[in-house]
């Protein structure tokens, strides 16, 4: 399943620490144990300081709703890209 969006938020706790553009999110099913899914996006704005804190949350749009994972394998921001990848389904 692949789904592609604009509009998020990654968060710490409140805190917006960065804000996305275009995303694209890969699920690649791998059973009930292993469900985790690939999250691309362009990096529109980063806060300073809220950049360097563990992220809690990510937060995507998707139409007139959100997509919230909690839980977070690996994230990297580089040059204006954010890769990660999400554990288990959205809230």
């Amino acid at each position: 399943m692949r789904a592609d969006g604009v509009g998020g938020v990654v968060q710490v706790g409140y805190q917006t620490a960065a804000t996305l553009g275009a995303w694209r999110v890969t699920h690649q099913p791998q059973g009930q144990l292993d469900e985790s899914s690939t999250l691309d996006a362009t990096v529109l704005a980063v806060d300073a300081f809220w950049s360097l804190q563990p992220v809690s949350a990510i937060v995507l749009v998707v139409g007139e709703i959100t997509w919230t994972w909690r839980r977070l394998h690996r994230y990297q921001v580089d040059q204006g890209r954010l890769q990660a990848v999400v554990l288990g389904p959205p809230e």
